[in-house]
């Protein structure tokens, strides 16, 4: 039996429901009569029993209303979307997807180049190898060559050494050493030097290292040693030639507004920055003058010109170099290991931390600027249930300038556009005052977002 005080009890997380109050009423009139309230709730749950949909039989298509709302997941992530991370989910999901399609894309062309490769080198295999037997049955059954065990092993030992050549496996093989010891081992001083270059600036070819134990105990020691110290020291060299090509920049655009007399030479106290285009047209310059040393270098350290790195295979290699990629692929054919290419590229990562340090906050704000106008719009479509405290505002009025500020929308450009990081405080940014470049006698002093230095010119 129900008990009548039950009956309608309100829920605080529905609306009232009018026929439920008519129907407290209506059993607290009758609560004194046990019958009239047990003959009511009888027909009443009869009546809602037939009268519901579906209850005869008809098919009921849930709303995609009623299905989200009863999707648990959904209404959790729907109010509490802030507490769980919604930013860090999005961006995670951005790199698996661009991960997804990277795995697409060199699927699709590696892929079809193996299969298509494998067939050519099966054939050129079979042709080898029929020249070898050929050479050895005529060998054989030739009644005037009497072989030798020492004749025997030679031919085997010429046979392994072209399969080799012919998978590209003999360099840096047991035969191609010991054709000459002096100059053929991998270890030498100066790829020593290579390999500690590329440990501590985590380029990590993968052509050449650590074999023995105690070796590869000593790369750890060494890399947690001066990997953070290599990090100072590019960062740092990276903004001296920011500094520098900043100067540069400056001299050059006022010269230009000088010749085409423009007004924005009013006053001497002008930010000048060096635009992000610049950047990147220094890194391209260098990448390009890099791809020219090792493709002549390569090509000047061999027998022949044409022993050395295509122009193309230059570039990737240092591309792969200059941004620490360092897949191992590809090496110079004739100067591998050279010490003067790892300098080289040490430079070019200061450089590249010249790109870095000016894009970084460009894309940065980019990125979470797009993120931050996506969560707003998922605010206005979907407003979560926020208990705001009004006793942490001193006033209605600070109330509303926060309401306004949680609904102001900012166009992607101003965030691109913007001189701090999301984080505050300065990051890799060189600003030039006009009067700094006119005044000559004095000591030329910067200002920089990362280090603020007091000017000693006014």
């Amino acid at each position: 039996m129900i008990e009548p005080e039950n009956v309608g009890v309100k829920n605080d997380l529905t609306p009232p429901n009018p026929w439920r109050f008519a129907n407290i009423e209506k059993h607290q009139d009758s609560k004194n009569n046990p019958e009239t309230l047990e003959a009511e709730l009888h027909v009443d749950v009869f009546s809602r029993a037939f009268s519901s949909p579906g209850a005869l039989g008809d098919k009921v298509m849930p709303t995609q209303k009623s299905i989200f709302r009863k999707c648990s997941i959904y209404n959790f992530l729907k109010n509490h979307r802030k507490k769980c991370g919604f930013r860090y989910f999005a961006l995670l999901f951005l790199v698996v997807l661009y991960t997804l399609f990277g795995a697409t894309i060199f699927y699709f062309i590696e892929g079809t180049h193996e299969k298509a490769i494998l067939k050519v080198h099966e054939q050129n295999l079979d042709d080898l190898l029929n020249h070898l037997a050929d050479d050895l049955s005529s060998d054989v059954n030739n009644p005037n060559v009497t072989f030798t065990k020492q004749a025997m092993k030679d031919y085997i030992r010429k046979a392994y050494i072209d399969l080799q050549k012919q998978e590209s496996q003999y360099k840096w093989s047991t035969y191609y050493k010991l054709e000459d010891p002096e100059n053929n081992m991998k270890w030498t001083f100066s790829s020593a030097f290579f390999f500690s270059m590329n440990v501590y600036t985590t380029t990590g070819y993968g052509a050449i290292s650590a074999e023995t134990i105690f070796g590869q105990s000593f790369t750890m020691l060494y890399a947690f040693c001066f990997v953070p110290l290599t990090s100072v020291v590019l960062r740092d060299l990276g903004q001296l030639l920011l500094v520098k090509f900043t100067w540069v920049y400056a001299h050059a655009s006022i010269c230009v507004r000088k010749l085409c007399k423009s007004k924005n030479l009013a006053g001497d106290q002008i930010q000048i920055q060096m635009p992000v285009k610049c950047c990147m047209g220094i890194f391209a310059i260098y990448l390009l003058f890099c791809t020219t040393f090792v493709y002549i270098y390569d090509a000047l350290s061999g027998p022949k010109w044409s022993d050395g790195l295509p122009y193309f295979t230059a570039f990737y290699f240092s591309f792969i170099s200059l941004t620490t990629i360092g897949l191992g692929d590809v090496m110079p054919n004739n100067q591998p290991y050279s010490p003067l290419i790892s300098i080289l590229f040490f430079i070019g990562m200061a450089v590249v931390r010249v790109v870095n340090r000016s894009t970084f906050i460009a894309v940065e704000n980019g990125v979470f600027g797009i993120m931050t106008l996506v969560e707003r719009k998922i605010d206005q479509k979907f407003p979560p249930r926020i208990e705001i405290s009004e006793a942490s505002f001193d006033s209605d009025a600070e109330l509303e300038d926060q309401r306004r500020q949680n609904l102001k929308s900012r166009p992607i450009s101003e965030f691109l556009k913007s001189n701090e990081d999301i984080y505050g405080g300065g990051f890799g940014q060189v600003n030039l005052r006009a009067a700094d470049l006119k005044q000559l006698r004095f000591r030329t002093t910067f200002r920089s977002v990362s280090e603020t230095i007091p000017r000693n010119v006014h």
